[in-house]
């Protein structure tokens, strides 16, 4: 079975390089939210762009320490239970202290109250041409954290 042109995986370099990245733009704690919901998480684009509060939170409403991807917001059903790392915690506690109280999606941009999954792709894009990552896409996270999960490595961030 051939590869085709499947997403590179990141390096802990690269990611270190996104990270320092996307924390110099101007919607820093949102944009490391998401670059952390993909290499931490392993979420597809879309499920970044469909990812709700409530799948976030526990029953007091503060950061939960593990996310609920429903079936809407994924892939067919392939709704998951995924832990939160650490530092994905802290992003996201980071982004919902900043972002505008009632937002139901995590990830809301100044015009509207949510994003698309192209938009993420095409901040993955930006970010990865930005550092002359040639081969990464925004399932490049995924990848990587599939990977460093099957091998057990410990978080580089």
């Amino acid at each position: 079975m051939s590869l085709g042109k499947q997403a590179k995986t990141l390096s802990a370099d690269q990611i270190q390089m996104v990270d320092r990245l996307v924390c110099s733009t101007r919607r820093s704690a949102r944009n490391r939210a998401i670059l952390l919901l993909s290499v931490r998480a392993g979420l597809r684009a879309h499920e970044i762009a469909h990812l709700t509060w409530s799948m976030v939170l526990d029953a007091s409403g503060s950061i939960s320490d593990c996310l609920r991807l429903e079936n809407r917001a994924s892939k067919g059903t392939s709704g998951r239970v995924v832990p939160l790392s650490s530092d994905l915690r802290s992003a996201l506690e980071a982004w919902r202290a900043e972002q505008a109280s009632g937002a139901k999606y995590v990830v809301t941009t100044e015009r509207s109250p949510r994003t698309s999954s192209q938009a993420i792709v095409n901040m993955f894009f930006r970010w990865y041409s930005e550092l002359g990552f040639v081969g990464c896409s925004s399932h490049s996270g995924r990848r990587t954290f599939i990977t460093q999960t099957s091998s057990g490595e410990d978080e580089v961030l």
